[in-house]
Parts: C-alpha cells; sequence; structure tokens
C-alpha cells in the first residue's frame, strides 16, 4: 500500500481492518481487486518455509486493488499450498437501468 495514500495509519490498525480504515476515516471508495492466479513450483526457500518439497505446485494469488477514482492502492502476491488454502470467487454484476425501469419481479407483469 503506498503509504501517501494512508496517512495516518497505525501499526495497531494493521491487527484490524485497513479497509475500514481506508473507508471509514480516510472516505476511500474500494471499487474493485484484480486477480491473477497461477500454479507455480515451489522454490527452496519456499519449500522450507511451507514444508513441502521443492518443485511442489503451489497456487500464487497475484491481485492489485483500485480505488473508485483508478488509483490503485494494494498489490500482493501470495503463494499457497492447494492442499491446505481454498480460494473462493464472487462475481457482482451491477445492473445500470435508467429510473423509470424496475428491475424488481413486479416489472414482468
Amino acid at each position: 500500500m503506498p503509504l501517501d495514500l494512508v496517512p495516518g495509519l497505525k501499526k495497531s490498525q494493521l491487527y484490524q481492518s485497513v479497509y475500514a480504515y481506508l473507508r471509514d476515516v480516510l472516505g476511500y471508495k474500494i471499487s474493485s481487486f484484480h486477480h491473477i492466479i497461477r500454479a507455480v513450483a515451489a522454490t527452496e526457500e519456499e519449500a522450507e518455509r511451507l514444508e513441502v518439497a521443492a518443485g511442489s505446485p503451489l497456487l500464487e494469488l497475484e491481485q492489485v486493488g483500485f480505488l473508485d477514482d483508478g488509483t490503485p492502492f494494494e498489490y500482493s502476491v501470495s503463494r499457497n499450498v492447494g492442499d491446505r488454502s481454498e480460494l473462493r470467487d464472487i462475481n457482482v454484476v451491477l445492473l445500470f437501468a435508467p429510473s423509470s425501469v424496475r428491475l424488481d419481479a413486479a416489472s414482468a407483469e
């Protein structure tokens, strides 16, 4: 996270929700997270730290978070042992329609 985007951030807030701090204290609106998921082989160091054999398959998750003005505010890369982790994905579709159009069951009549 670029430190100039999060003035006043305290270490204690890192143990809570940084996203809530961005939203509630700084007034930022988080708009999206872009993910790249790929299979990679564990390096010697990763294998030692993760207690797997070197070359074992890992899932790498690369993530960039964006504010509503397009500013990237977070970048992360994690590597995960497949049988010890689970990735879940939710896709939300936003519908844009004129205010005169009702998007509920009543509009089907």
